[in-house]
């Protein structure tokens, strides 16, 4: 399913809060957090395990915030 998300330039600094803000909305419109709830992972097996799909959300969102914060570095590539 392909969705449109728009979006905007602006002169204005965003500050790190509000770019974590954008990524957030991002996720919360295409519907990630959903459709991996949607997939059939082995249940954790301890008391105290983590949840399978926060390890997932939290690998995709380091990726996307180092990926937007090192965007700049291919300019010495």
């Amino acid at each position: 399913m392909k969705q449109n998300l728009p979006y905007i330039y602006t002169d204005k600094q965003v500050t790190p809060w509000g770019g974590m803000h954008l990524i957030k909305d991002f996720y919360d419109r295409t519907g990630m957090h959903k459709q991996l709830r949607l997939l059939p992972l082995i249940e954790k097996g301890s008391a105290q395990g983590v949840d399978h799909y926060e390890i997932i959300e939290s690998f995709i969102m380091s990726v996307v915030v180092i990926t937007v914060n090192h965007k700049h570095l291919q300019i010495l590539f």
